[in-house]
């Protein structure tokens, strides 16, 4: 990863008024970047998008200016992972090539088709635009920025942090719809045509609450007609799976918060959802280091009467179909079958291995090696409640996971009328002290740009140290990095 290191940037770094000075609309910002032109990029002639296969096929072309090289190289990202553009390579090929040689691929076309004429855009500078806005929101998670002073029983509420409002706890939440709607009213918003942050977005914090207050109103008021289509959504995408395979409901998944905790600077999608996947097994195997003798005792019970009624119906359905077709209590046997059948299978996921050997630090270690996430107040209390509850916020039973997401719907409408525009201040104070320019990019997150004089932590293994208040929460930035 030494690409990610050189490359000489221009970066401008955006300073707060001193608490004694008036609010954000006191002033206009100073030292503004310089901004790119757009007749600094090229692009494909007369194909009205911006779509890049033909340049990566090799073809020339004339000198045309590209509107927006952020959707471009999004594009570029979005056909590698559909498996869909021969980048000089043929169908065969296309099918097992990394993503590393993709762009290793878009560097070296460079030097016979310039896309960015201000400078070639190294390998670093092409992931900083495709994630652009989500290293801002990896960056605002990281540092507590949207965690909010509400109830710990609300549906969906994750991890305390540290930080405290009107002498509340603040947890970190995150259901989907306030994802996209904070994408919405944030980063949507906030770039210029020349992917600059707009000054007037950041010294204008009253126009952002008013805009938030509106959507939640709009929201609370059309949320009888919007449940409908996460119902339609969550249908199709779990009905399937759930009638060939019934365990998976009392199976668990990553949540939508747990995705931008555990997400580092600079991972494009494909690779993290790699890593989730592969740390399921371990996250499954540190829970069972909780067991609960009763429930076991419940649920062996319970399969086994229900996995015997199905089997002798089974057996009574092979000496004869007709018998499956009689009725009792208005249903006929095969239905009998089919749902003592599913109870059984659920019922011995919750079954606790009488074998097992209880090792709750060697368990949790197997999970941080593939999430990288280890809050200090989890050392050393790995068998705790505490831990196996924040834990569990975070990698949920499938159904708790759904049930949380359509409550969301409710809830999201009262988070952005009377939450979420208290931490506004604080949401714009963190895209001002974290954002610098790149030339060739624009303004990006600088905890994306590894500046270790501005953010390190030699704790985690950095050359420098910077103020505490700078810093990745929990070394994020170098192992980002890693």
């Amino acid at each position: 990863m030494s690409f990610l290191l050189k490359g000489k940037t221009t970066q401008t770094t955006f300073k707060w008024p001193w608490r004694g000075e008036s609010p954000l609309s006191a002033r206009l910002l100073i030292d503004t970047p310089p901004e790119i032109e757009l007749s600094d990029y090229r692009r494909l002639p007369s194909s009205g998008n911006e779509s890049p296969s033909g340049l990566l096929h090799g073809e020339d072309f004339n000198a045309e200016v590209i509107p927006d090289l952020d959707i471009f190289f999004e594009r570029l990202y979005e056909y590698f992972c559909a498996k869909g553009l021969s980048l000089r390579v043929t169908d065969l090929e296309i099918q097992t090539i990394s993503w590393p040689r993709v762009v290793e691929k878009v560097v070296l076309l460079q030097k016979s088709q310039r896309l960015c004429v201000v400078k070639d855009l190294t390998e670093h500078d092409i992931i900083m635009r495709i994630m652009r806005t989500e290293n801002y929101l990896i960056g605002m998670v990281n540092k507590g920025i949207i965690a909010l002073p509400i109830p710990s029983w609300l549906p969906g509420v994750g991890p305390t942090v540290s930080s405290h409002m009107h002498g509340k706890k603040s947890y970190l939440m995150l259901p989907k719809t306030l994802e996209w709607t904070l994408n919405w009213c944030i980063f949507q918003t906030m770039f210029d045509s020349k992917f600059c942050v707009r000054k007037d977005f950041l010294t204008s914090p009253s126009l952002l609450k008013k805009r938030l207050v509106f959507i939640g109103i709009a929201m609370l008021l059309l949320s009888p007609c919007l449940v409908i289509f996460p119902l339609v959504y969550l249908f199709l995408r779990y009905a399937e799976e759930f009638y060939n395979h019934p365990s998976t409901a009392s199976s668990r998944r990553w949540s939508n918060l747990s995705k931008w905790i555990l997400r580092e600077y600079n991972e494009v999608d494909h690779f993290f959802k790699h890593r989730l996947n592969n740390s399921t097994v371990n996250s499954l195997n540190y829970f069972k280091q909780f067991p609960t003798p009763l429930v076991s005792i419940i649920a062996k019970f319970i399969s086994f009467v229900s996995g015997g009624l199905a089997g002798i119906l089974l057996i009574l359905g092979f000496l004869g179909e007709s018998i499956l077709e009689g009725h009792v209590f208005g249903r006929n046997l095969l239905w009998y079958t089919i749902v003592f059948g599913t109870i059984a299978t659920i019922s011995r996921k919750v079954v606790v291995d009488e074998l097992q050997v209880i090792d709750t630090e060697r368990a949790m270690s197997f999970v941080v090696h593939q999430t990288h996430y280890m809050p200090k107040r989890w050392r050393g209390k790995e068998s705790s409640e505490l831990v196996r509850r924040e834990f569990e916020s975070l990698f949920q039973y499938t159904i708790t996971m759904l049930l949380e997401e359509m409550a969301s719907i409710f809830i999201t409408p009262y988070l952005l009328i009377f939450v979420v525009p208290k931490r506004v201040d604080d949401i714009l104070r963190f895209i001002l002290d974290f954002t610098v320019y790149v030339d060739g990019v624009g303004d990006v997150c600088s905890l994306s740009m590894f500046d270790f004089r501005r953010h390190g932590n030699r704790n985690y293994g950095s050359p420098h140290n910077a103020v505490k208040s700078m810093r990745s929460s929990q070394g994020k930035m170098e192992k980002s990095l890693l």
